[in-house]
């Protein structure tokens, strides 16, 4: 119950003011990658640490996948709308961007989001 309780005010927040509720959950995610990045500094390195954090994680899947320039972040499990969806994407790409990603593009659907855009290692 707790669950669609804030999936519904999400709901009830996006249509009060969407730029607003979106801007808040890009601010989080940016807030979460600083955090990180103090243990895990690059994108290799947070992938492995998604992997090995995932089974203690609430939530259907998270990873983090990277394939040369590629990279590819899957959530499922974390909402009942696309509303929550959006949100969570919108968190998620800043996060990423934080770690260098860019050129992002996002799917989302029910309780699914994938995020994906291209990252180089600058060697820093």
């Amino acid at each position: 119950v707790p669950g669609t309780f804030l999936d519904q005010s999400v709901n009830i927040m996006l249509k009060s003011s969407e730029e607003e509720v979106l801007n808040k959950s890009c601010e989080l995610g940016k807030i979460l990658a600083e955090l990180i990045r103090s243990v895990s500094p690059d994108v290799e390195s947070l992938s492995r640490m998604i992997e090995e954090l995932s089974p203690f994680v609430p939530i259907s899947k998270i990873a983090l996948k990277k394939d040369g320039e590629k990279v590819e972040f899957v959530l499922m499990g974390s909402g009942y709308s696309v509303g929550a969806a959006k949100v969570t994407a919108s968190g998620i790409k800043c996060f990423l961007d934080v770690f260098g990603v860019k050129d992002m593009n996002e799917t989302i659907s029910e309780g699914f989001v994938k995020v994906t855009g291209s990252y180089k290692d600058d060697g820093s």
